[in-house]
């Protein structure tokens, strides 16, 4: 009987496996979402790493998992799947911003400062964009730069208690520390069980209470910044794609980089003859073909030139300089 149980237990693992597997990349991606959203961080890693083992072109994947190795204190992972994110979707301001912050961790202010200007770049709406830059400008000692990007962070997001937290930190180095106490006791009404706030408000109201203040000591001007927080981002909307615009006229088209040529029916290389078929293609961020359909009906030249069109690559396309998914319609010519 145990036995019998034994191979029983055996064979459904064996068939879950496979059932799982017959999924595909989609369904181990949305387990890995609900893995994470349950608390269970390591196993929404497997998840997503199956996922991407299933289909290393799901970009989703790869930025979901350095989501959650940030918050695991993964860096230099969830740096290198925010890598491999960018190079599949470089318009899409969130990588950036999720990059810069990895990096922020990783104390490479130079890197986290370009990649919060590339954030701000594409979008210019997202707070925590200007958090990071300022935290970036922080570690290379431009505390003045710093306090006008946390000023603005608090403008778009008037609640970031850490921008308050990070703006005092800064305010204390420039010897300013009645900014630094009114942005701690801010902070401090945002996150009132900090034991961090308690400790550095009370010091500087202390400071404060005997007449005018000196220039507040060594040991004050050092102020480590608090690690910042995970971006509170919904990952699947802001992985969404612009809207493609079609190039040519005032958008140049971006320019080919591989063609693969089409093969020739047997009454066109029987003939010698030479034809020709007008494809519309759709080219994502990365310059790679989405999709493709053709502008005539040829029922002979379309299935063969859209399987050879699928297979071009163009450069990264721009439209007013900016990362976009554009249309362009191709002449494919069979010899």
């Amino acid at each position: 009987m145990h036995t019998w149980l034994r191979t029983a237990a055996a064979l459904m693992v064996l068939f879950q496996a496979e059932w799982v597997a017959a999924q595909g990349a989609p369904y181990l991606l949305d387990q890995g979402r609900a893995t994470a959203a349950a608390g269970d961080k390591v196993g929404a890693v497997a998840l997503f790493t199956r996922a991407i083992e299933a289909d290393r072109t799901l970009a989703d994947a790869y930025v979901e998992r350095a989501v959650v190795r940030l918050d695991l204190d993964q860096y230099k992972e969830a740096e290198a799947d925010l890598d491999r994110y960018l190079t599949m979707r470089p318009g899409v301001a969130f990588g950036w911003a999720a990059r810069a912050e990895a990096r922020v961790r990783l104390n490479n202010g130079d890197g986290a400062l370009r990649d919060a200007n590339r954030a701000i770049f594409l979008d210019a709406s997202e707070p925590w964009s200007y958090f990071y830059r300022g935290y970036a400008r922080n570690l290379k000692g431009d505390c003045e730069s710093a306090v006008a990007d946390y000023s603005t962070t608090l403008r778009l997001d008037p609640k970031n208690s850490w921008a308050y937290t990070n703006r005092a930190a800064c305010r204390v180095v420039m010897a300013d520390p009645q900014g630094a106490m009114a942005d701690y006791g801010k902070a401090l009404e945002l996150r009132p069980g900090d034991d961090f706030l308690k400790t550095k408000l009370t010091a500087l109201q202390l400071r404060m209470g005997v007449g005018a203040p000196p220039p507040l000591p060594t040991e004050d001007r050092s102020v480590p910044l608090p690690p910042p927080p995970a971006l509170p981002v919904d990952v699947g909307a802001a992985t969404t794609e612009p809207a493609p615009v079609r190039v040519g006229g005032e958008f140049p088209a971006p320019r080919l980089m591989k063609r693969v040529d089409p093969d020739s029916p047997p009454s066109v290389r029987a003939g010698g003859l030479s034809a020709s078929l007008r494809v519309d293609v759709v080219i994502g961020l990365d310059g790679r073909v989405r999709n493709a359909t053709p502008v005539e009906s040829e029922p002979l030249l379309a299935p063969p030139a859209l399987a050879a069109v699928r297979q071009w690559e163009f450069e990264p396309p721009l439209v007013s300089g900016r990362p976009a998914v554009v249309i362009l319609t191709v002449t494919v010519i069979f010899k």
